[in-house]
């Protein structure tokens, strides 16, 4: 039962953590108001942030009760995710350095971080699900 609960509450915060990944990517690539910022900053120190943090802290709870870090599938997983904290990280620094300067330009990595985004997160999604390795 116990399981079953961490496990819903752990795809809740992945829904919540990729609509901000996605948010963020897509508001970065189309050259953002500055009130824009401001208010997508705030959203994702206050949920964006903390739903990546209840996903890591959820996930490895999982991944110890089901034993799976001897699972191949399960270190590809954690390589994904670790590469989409990255660029989580980026795109938050990121608004914070425009949130104080709004004339200053997204790298151009960011700009495309949308659909990479959502790549990492089909994969991460296939090998939870299918755990081919």
């Amino acid at each position: 039962m116990a399981y079953e609960a961490i496990k819903g509450i752990h795809m809740l915060a992945v829904l919540v953590w990729v609509i901000d990944l996605l948010t963020v990517g897509a508001l970065l690539a189309t050259g953002p108001r500055y009130s824009t910022i401001i208010t997508l900053r705030r959203w994702d120190r206050r949920v964006g942030t903390p739903a990546m943090i209840l996903v890591w802290l959820l996930g490895i709870t999982l991944a110890v009760q089901g034993g799976w870090f001897v699972a191949g599938w399960l270190h590809a997983k954690l390589l994904l995710v670790i590469l989409l904290s990255a660029v989580h990280g980026m795109q938050t620094g990121t608004l914070r350095r425009l949130s104080t300067d709004p004339n200053k330009k997204v790298p151009g990595f960011l700009k495309i971080a949308a659909p990479i985004n959502l790549v990492f997160v089909l994969c991460i999604v296939f090998l939870a699900v299918a755990k081919p390795f």
